[in-house]
């Protein structure tokens, strides 16, 4: 930010003093401009009187000096008259005035041009000519005198005018100077800072990498615990829950008939829940091999691996006509044994959760987005509410009632992990009662393997 502030008030700096600069050039140029026409008009004026004082000399002396002098203070006068004319392109009320002047002077000359013409032939000349009133001169002298006090007007405008470009010039330049200096001052102030901060946010930085590696590490240490734990749990599990299972399923085939109704229903109740417990075993063990297990990753044919689990699905749900519609999908890059498990589970979803509409409709999909494959599968089932969202892929959670649609809360869980480990993300769009549709990345297919 100070880097932008510094180079906008250069700039700034700059332009102000490039245009103070030209504003005093053009001041100065026309300063010079005005005194070259005073002195333009001074000289015609000396021409114009040189012009007479030889015509009288010549007159009364004869002498070929006055002659020569005479012929060229009146060559010089037209010219001088042409440079005028061209100095005041820029000011019209001069130039009518020195069109005045080049007529007087014209007609001034015109008239004592003969008498030096005879004079010079050796012919009588009148010697009281030279010495007759000259009222030209008068009118001459009235009308170069309105030029020149015109040209001192505008020169003494224009070099007040100068003096304060000059001086406007002087102050921009002393300011900048001054301003340049305190940016300079400001950015040295501010990088030091900076520089000072970045050493602090650097070591706090160290500080955060060794305590995150350190939390890294206990975090898989504890998960590996947990998993180990979960393992040994479940695995411990079995033994009483075959025992309690074998032992109701005795009771129920042997001694069915020494129950009454209520024991016959507690007696349901028990096979039933220890059924349901057996598949939270079964889906907690299943979920801890997969933080364990070695991923092996290879192109997998998505269409026909899909195509063999709709196929197993069907046959568990052989008692429902659900319409499946396939589209296009790519192969992907990964572990096919986990991945089949994230198809099965996404797509039992999908049949079991449209069980209570007719007909019921499954589609899959893909697309491409950020160099992944995502997959989809939709359904026009339950759905759910998205209130709720941030449980839906926590283990053992449920949106739904278990008597609504049977299940261990597991399945999406596993589905989330699976995909993380091949560095992918899964998410899903729903509305209640309107169906549901879940979405998972995994990397692309290489066409070498």
């Amino acid at each position: 930010m100070a880097f932008w502030i510094a180079l906008v008030t250069l700039s700034v700096i700059t332009t102000l003093s490039y245009t103070a600069h030209n504003r005093a050039y053009d001041n100065w140029r026309w300063v010079e401009h005005t005194q070259q026409v005073s002195l333009e008009i001074e000289e015609l004026v000396s021409l114009y009187l040189s012009a007479r004082v030889s015509w009288r000399n010549f007159l009364s002396a004869g002498n070929a000096v006055d002659l020569h002098a005479y012929e060229s203070a009146v060559k010089a006068i037209p010219l001088k008259i042409e440079s005028l004319w061209v100095l005041t392109t820029d000011h019209p009320q001069q130039q009518n005035k020195i069109k005045t002047l080049s007529t007087l002077l014209h007609d001034d000359i015109a008239v004592i041009a003969p008498t030096m013409s005879l004079k010079a032939s050796g012919q009588h000349v009148d010697p009281a000519a030279p010495f007759a009133p000259n009222l030209n001169w008068q009118e001459i002298k009235r009308v170069a005198d309105i030029v020149q006090n015109e040209e001192k007007e505008l020169l003494t405008r224009r070099s007040s005018e100068l003096g304060e470009s000059t001086a406007r010039l002087v102050l921009i330049i002393v300011t900048g100077n001054i301003a340049s200096l305190g940016i300079l001052t400001a950015i040295f102030y501010f990088l030091k800072r900076e520089v000072h901060q970045r050493r602090i946010a650097q070591k706090a930085l160290a500080q955060s990498e060794r305590h995150f590696r350190l939390l890294a590490e206990s975090e898989k240490a504890a998960n590996t615990e947990l998993e180990s734990f979960s393992y040994s749990v479940s695995h411990d599990l079995r033994a009483p829950l075959r025992a309690i299972d074998g032992y109701s399923r005795i009771l129920q085939e042997d001694y069915a008939a020494s129950l009454d109704d209520e024991g016959k229903r507690l007696l349901g109740v028990i096979r039933k829940n220890s059924k349901r417990m057996g598949s939270l075993i079964d889906d907690l063990l299943e979920f801890s091999r997969l933080g364990r297990k070695q991923i092996t990753a290879t192109k997998v044919d998505m269409a026909a691996l899909v195509k063999e689990v709709i196929e197993d699905i069907q046959l568990d749900f052989k008692e429902r006509a659900v319409q499946t519609c396939v589209h296009e999908l790519p192969p992907a890059h990964g572990d096919r044994a986990l991945i089949r498990q994230v198809w099965i589970n996404l797509l039992t979803n999908a049949f079991k959760f449209t069980s209570h509409v007719s007909p019921a409709y499954v589609e899959l999909g893909s697309r491409e987005g950020n160099g992944m494959n995502i997959y989809y599968v939709k359904d026009n089932g339950a759905g759910f509410d998205m209130r709720y969202y941030d449980k839906l892929f926590g283990i053992f959670h449920r949106l739904h009632r278990d008597d609504e649609f049977p299940g261990t809360g597991v399945g999406l869980a596993i589905v989330e992990r699976v995909i993380l480990r091949h560095n992918g993300r899964v998410w899903a769009e729903a509305k209640e009662n309107e169906g549901a549709t879940f979405f998972f990345e995994l990397p692309q297919g290489s066409k070498d393997e």
